[in-house]
């Protein structure tokens, strides 16, 4: 009964431990190395292209939200569920992209 006891004191112990770290943003801190990060090279319908820095196993959608998108474009053909999990070089279409539609985004 005691062991009962002293086992369920000892998971409300590291359960509170736990809760109390913050949880880490998508994007890692640049001054924090020991995060794994990834860069991923956007264009395409970018504002700003280029590299960015992001968390490996994050979805396009979410680093996309912290992108601005220029006006032209295609958000119909941005796979947004796409998981990214190691540097990748993505081109985001634009509406009057029509020549090569399906090869806009190398994944």
């Amino acid at each position: 009964m005691i062991s009962l006891i002293l086992g369920f004191l000892m998971t409300l112990i590291i359960l509170t431990i736990f809760s109390q770290i913050p949880e880490k943003s998508v994007f890692a801190n640049k001054k924090d190395h020991s995060l794994a990060t990834i860069q991923v090279s956007l264009r395409g319908a970018v504002k700003s292209p280029g590299k960015y820095s992001c968390m490996p196993g994050i979805s396009l959608k979410a680093l996309l939200k912290e992108v601005e998108l220029t006006k032209d474009v295609d958000r119909k053909k941005i796979p947004l569920k796409k998981i990214l999990y190691s540097s990748q070089s993505i081109e985001i279409p634009r509406k009057n992209d029509t020549a090569r539609d399906k090869s806009k985004i190398s994944l």
